[in-house]
């Protein structure tokens, strides 16, 4: 275990005075690239141990995508994790520290809000490569609002880790994580004949619970506090070094942000809503007639 350690829980984190953290950028690379292979073996894993064997009478559908949404509830599970300890660690830090890394009071927790992130952009990298190459997935999944999703974090997780922007924003953007869990649930219990049982009813309205909770009000809370402390911030950022590009990621990280509330309300809207009140037995029978 002491062997494989450094490698999942790399030290990032060069020097550390109180100002800038000294990033070690290769490592943070070889970081990412070691949980882009995690997540491939954990995706093969679940296609061979968990879905060929515990599916195997199950529909295509099941047997083409059963694997991501295994490997995107095991995100999510992660995610939530980190999403929470991060919150609690970091609610009470200054601006300096919520925004840029600096005056943090714990240089460990910087370290782990990196790792994180490579961990999930890792996901987002695979998951990213299956959905234009290798799911054999329905239009109406594999739609330009999951690309555009994807996308967006991904790019937030590579510019805030390059200029060490936004952890606190990062650790709350997390907490949406958990509401993929009880849709993951949702949808196997459709894909598995089991679209009007009370787990899938208990799914459905878990998942609708959480993504009000955390990715309408949570989400949109935070974006209102960096609304009302974006002067302060950019005050901050100006007395950095190099603080051009500073101001000028800061302000596409957070239009990135923006953005991203702004899809998960149209999700909502357009996606969630109809689906709550439809029975999951509907879509199994259209394709029986």
């Amino acid at each position: 275990m002491d062997k494989i350690t450094p490698y999942l829980l790399p030290e990032l984190i060069d020097r550390y005075d109180g100002n800038i953290p000294e990033i070690n950028f290769n490592k943070l690379f070889q970081t990412y690239i070691v949980y882009c292979v995690i997540w491939y073996i954990a995706y093969m894993f679940f296609e061979y141990a968990i879905i060929r064997s515990c599916f195997s009478n199950s529909s295509k559908k099941v047997k083409g995508m059963g694997r991501s949404y295994l490997a995107s509830t095991l995100n999510a599970l992660l995610c939530s994790i980190c999403g929470i300890y991060i919150c609690m660690k970091m609610k009470d830090e200054n601006v300096l520290c919520k925004y840029f890394f600096i005056s943090c009071d714990d240089t460990k927790l910087l370290n782990f809000t990196l790792i994180s992130g490579a961990q999930l952009s890792a996901h987002f990298s695979n998951d990213l490569i299956g959905l234009f190459f290798t799911y054999p997935r329905d239009p109406r999944e594999t739609n330009a609002a999951i690309v555009i999703h994807h996308l967006i974090f991904l790019s937030c997780g590579i510019i805030g880790s390059v200029f060490y922007l936004t952890p606190f924003t990062y650790a709350w953007l997390n907490l949406c994580e958990i509401s993929t869990i009880p849709l993951n649930i949702r949808w196997f219990a459709i894909n598995t004949g089991n679209g009007n049982s009370c787990i899938y009813w208990f799914a459905s309205y878990s998942f609708v619970l959480c993504f009000v909770i955390f990715r309408i009000i949570m989400y949109g809370i935070g974006l209102f506090d960096i609304y009302l402390k974006y002067e302060e911030i950019q005050q901050h950022a100006q007395a950095l070094s190099k603080h051009t590009m500073k101001i000028n990621c800061t302000v596409v990280v957070l239009i990135l942000v923006s953005i991203g509330w702004i899809l998960q309300l149209y999700w909502f809207v357009t996606g969630i809503l109809p689906l709550l009140f439809r029975k999951g037995g509907k879509k199994k029978q259209k394709k029986e007639q």
